[in-house]
């Protein structure tokens, strides 16, 4: 029996369903729990367009550009780094301080792992394929310059 055959008859739902169910889970315990239950589970999530798309594994292009979602594992994980909206005149506190694996250091050999799923998550949906960096502290003439993802990464050919 190949793995397309024992998520179809797993308990007799259709795979469709059991997807529908995985996507009310949270992406925490689906990433975290959810693949321990069985390889059946593990492999739809893991073959699953949608689920991926929830986890920040693939790009989600139905969501309207300016409709952005950013991915609450990554939020949690790097908090000091990502998604820190200063306005001007503001002082960025850059500090790893608040980093998950800073703060418990015995999740450090898992954060650091080559293969670990944060290294491959989105930052936000829809994916960001253009960065600007912005630097006020060029004499009086603001700087800025701009970043384009490889065309390779758009494709996918980075996960």
């Amino acid at each position: 029996m190949d793995s397309s055959e024992s998520i179809n008859g797993f308990q007799g739902l259709p795979t469709e369903l059991w997807e529908s169910i995985l996507w009310q889970v949270d992406p925490r315990t689906l990433l975290a729990s959810a693949t321990r239950v069985c390889h059946a589970w593990a492999t739809l999530i893991q073959n699953s367009t949608a689920l991926q798309q929830l986890l920040f594994f693939a790009p989600d292009t139905r969501v309207p550009s300016d409709e952005k979602t950013h991915c609450s594992l990554l939020v949690d994980a790097f908090p000091s780094v990502l998604f820190k909206h200063a306005k001007r005149g503001d002082d960025y506190n850059f500090t790893i301080a608040t980093w998950d694996f800073i703060k418990h250091p015995e999740k450090q050999l898992a954060y650091l792992r080559p293969e670990a799923s944060w290294r491959r998550m989105l930052v936000q949906q829809p994916p960001i394929y253009r960065i600007a960096i912005w630097n006020e502290s060029f004499a009086t003439i603001p700087f800025s310059q701009y970043y384009e993802m490889p065309e390779f990464w758009i494709d996918g050919a980075m996960n």
